[in-house]
């Protein structure tokens, strides 16, 4: 049972990340957008 409990906050704190690390993509992508057009 232990293990199991491990591995699911273990797969919501990747999934976070996952979570964070696209919305940085995201984030650059538009600033990048934003530069090329002026």
């Amino acid at each position: 049972m232990v293990e199991a409990e491990t591995q699911d906050k273990l797969g919501a704190v990747i999934a976070r990340k996952i979570t964070a690390a696209s919305i940085m993509l995201k984030v650059s992508t538009i600033k990048q957008t934003a530069r090329n057009k002026q």
